[in-house]
């Protein structure tokens, strides 16, 4: 993606493309708004300096763009000025400066003025030089990208009127195929795929302005009604929406395009079984040259528009995740537009642009773990398999978090929820969480009374949290103005969860599988089980164990052990962990004097960083353990420390300074290793706000140095 952000950039002559690339002065003008819109795009998805707004650069293409003159004193019916204004107000749009207000409005209103009957040509059709073409010339190219730049200036608050959404709505409604598909135009009329993702992204755009406003509190729905079910149809059907020209660059790059703004408008992950993103995102990159061109490496009009739009795919595309929704049989979306309005608030509070996504149900949770939020809404219980039970448990283990809505308010999920929670979180309850809960000081707002919510805790973080009262219906309606309580809400949960910085896109993911060839060598390590909450992060030990077989090829072999019956010929290495104070029996220590003193390594590791359970261990230690030894700082100098900088999460960083030490006891052969702060959930590369420890790196080298040590111990 940098180099074909740095090729494009490179065509510029100061602020414009220079005549060389097209004479023709309302072509080189299109040409430069699609370049400069696919540059600003793609300079905030790689935060690239050079594109910053208080920056030199952008301010000069912005201001070069506002000096096109897309009024030539001789039009032809050819000049692409539709296109030219579109993609200047999809430009100036993504800055949204005060200064680009009445440009960005007077292009808005030429836009609104120039469609007949909801379609377009390459010029305004009632324009002079537009008389000699008969009423039906239009073509859904222009029709699709002049809409999709009405849509970016009402997003800003350019009003437009109702009248032109009814339009717009009505000619893609006429222009479907029976097969659910879109043709170029009445004198092209194949079908293409572009054709149809321009149509289906057309038709979300004017449900949300036509349908949506009126959708009241009745659920129950279709989440994809009329031609929008018809166009989905067709393109989750086989492999349509994967087959992408291999050669033609112009193509590629405008299928990429039009595919994108209908994953991203639906939220589909998937169309079929494909995963569309990764697929075609892996496809374009293998046809890109050395020199970050498409097509072809020599660089040329076509080249340009080619390259910008495969990077405005890439870009737009890996913008992180603010939630997934799932997906199951029946009414899995009553508020369609929910979780989209969501992320519009969202993306505007945070500065930055955050996509939605759907996953299905009958996927495993890997493949949910691009976002650690998990949305479920309905007013019925959902069916749900076994086997989907079994990946909603895989994801929360894996650090993920679950958000449930009641569509409503509806009793019986609300019930349903109480029962999942049995399902998937069996040695927890779901309870009221108090209004003290990390979980909402995550997100720094202005404080309004929020609705009751309920929670699953492992003693350390949320794995369930649940609405049992509609708050989706504000979201649906984008009512944030009367009802903030009820965006607040989903802020709380999606900054919670990602810890405010933890933001992952659509191909990143914290999931680590085992890799194909199993270690040669494997540690045990105990994990110790005891009359408390000794299996908060069941799967920190597993995931490590991942991580450590892909780095230095050695596997981890978990053991569960009752610490009573711990033994120097189980494990080398035994993990204590613990939520909440625990004071250790007669047995137990015993168990463990007979550990360490044979040269057994023993880690405690108190899970969220809460300091109950290190102190009453820590107690225990001192006074009936180890007698008159009290723990040490472990030394600077210390192998476990082998270059490694102990960092804090951000949450930490709010309550210390800096990093406490780690302290250790010695005894006999062996030694207790004690962290006052979290490891496990480190381990696990769970972002989660709330948790007092240090960061995932950190926690990975931590483990890396002690199971080395440990080997030469």
């Amino acid at each position: 993606m940098q180099l074909a952000l740095d090729l494009i950039l490179s065509q510029f002559q100061d602020d414009q493309l220079p005549q060389s690339v097209n004479a023709n002065p309302v072509h080189r003008a299109g040409l430069d708004a699609l370049c400069v819109y696919a540059l600003l795009q793609a300079g905030q998805s790689l935060s690239d300096d050079r594109f910053s707004i208080h920056g030199k650069l952008v301010p000069k293409l912005l201001n070069a763009l506002k000096r096109m003159d897309l009024s030539p004193a001789q039009p032809n019916i050819q000049d692409p000025v539709t296109y030219a204004r579109s993609f200047r107000v999809l430009a100036l749009s993504v800055c949204d400066r005060p200064e680009d207000r009445a440009m960005l409005k007077q292009d808005v209103a030429w836009l609104v003025r120039a469609q007949v009957d909801g379609a377009y040509s390459y010029n305004d059709w009632h324009a002079p030089v537009m008389a000699i073409l008969p009423p039906d010339a239009w073509d859904n190219s222009n029709s699709q990208c002049a809409l999709l730049a009405v849509w970016a200036g009402a997003e800003l608050g350019i009003e437009v009127p109702l009248e032109y959404w009814q339009a717009v709505e009505n000619h893609w409604r006429r222009s479907q195929q029976k097969d659910g598909q879109w043709m170029y135009s009445p004198y092209k009329p194949t079908t293409s795929l572009s054709m149809t993702c321009g149509g289906i992204a057309s038709m979300l755009v004017t449900y949300d302005y036509l349908d949506v406003p009126h959708i009241g509190r009745a659920v129950g729905r279709d989440p994809f009604p009329g031609a929008i079910g018809a166009g989905l149809g067709w393109l989750e059907a086989e492999d349509h929406g994967v087959q992408t020209p291999t050669a033609e660059t112009f193509y590629l790059g405008y299928d990429l395009y039009s595919l994108e703004r209908v994953g991203l408008a639906s939220g589909l992950k998937y169309f079929g079984v494909h995963d569309w993103y990764r697929e075609l995102a892996a496809k374009a990159l293998s046809y890109q040259f050395p020199n970050g061109a498409y097509g072809r490496a020599v660089v040329d009009s076509d080249t340009l528009v080619g390259t910008s739009y495969v990077l405005l795919f890439l870009t737009r595309g890996r913008a992180p995740l603010l939630m997934n929704k799932l997906r199951f049989d029946k009414f899995w979306a009553n508020r369609p537009r929910d979780v989209a309005n969501l992320a519009r608030f969202a993306s505007h509070e945070l500065e930055r642009q955050l996509n939605w996504q759907v996953v299905s149900a009958d996927r495993p949770w890997q493949d949910w773990f691009d976002c650690p939020v998990l949305y479920i809404a309905s007013h019925q219980p959902p069916k749900l398999t076994d086997a989907a039970y079994t990946n909603l448990r895989g994801f929360v283990n894996a650090g993920g978090l679950i958000f449930t809505q009641s569509d409503a308010n509806s009793m019986q999920f609300n019930a349903w929820v109480e029962e999942l929670a049995r399902k998937i979180c069996p040695d927890y309850e779901l309870m009221n969480l108090p209004p003290t809960h990390p979980l909402f000081t995550s997100f720094a707002k202005a404080k309004v009374p929020l609705p009751r919510l309920r929670g699953v805790s492992n003693g350390s973080r949320l794995l369930i949290v649940h609405c049992p009262t509609d708050i989706a219906i504000a979201w649906q309606r984008r009512d944030d103005k009367m009802h903030p309580e009820a965006f607040n809400v989903g802020m709380n949960v999606v900054l919670y969860a990602n810890g405010r910085d933890g933001f992952r896109n659509r191909v990143a993911t914290t999931d680590l599988v085992a890799p194909a060839v199993r270690p040669s060598r494997a540690v045990k390590v105990a994990r110790l089980q005891y009359a408390g909450n000794w299996n908060a992060e069941p799967f920190a030990l597993e995931r490590f164990g991942n991580y450590l077989s892909r780095t230095r090829g050695v596997g981890i072999e978990p053991v569960v052990v009752p610490l009573k019956e711990l033994k120097l010929d189980t494990a080398g290495i035994a993990l204590l962990c613990g939520t909440d104070a625990y004071h250790l029996t007669a047995e137990e220590i015993a168990a463990i004097q007979r550990y360490v003193h044979a040269g057994g390594l023993l880690i405690i590791d108190p899970i969220g960083g809460r300091s109950d359970f290190p102190a009453a261990i820590r107690s225990d230690f001192a006074s009936r353990v180890f007698p008159g030894k009290s723990p040490e700082p472990l030394p600077a100098d210390h192998p476990i420390l082998k270059d490694l900088t102990l960092r804090l999460r951000m949450y930490a960083r709010d309550l210390q300074e800096r990093a406490p030490p780690l302290q250790i006891i010695t005894e006999g052969q062996g030694a207790v290793l004690i962290s006052p702060l979290d490891i496990s959930t480190g381990l696990l590369n769970a972002n989660t706000w709330g948790i007092n420890g240090y960061t995932p790196e950190s926690c990975e080298k931590l483990m890396t140095n002690i199971i080395d040590w440990a080997g030469f111990h």
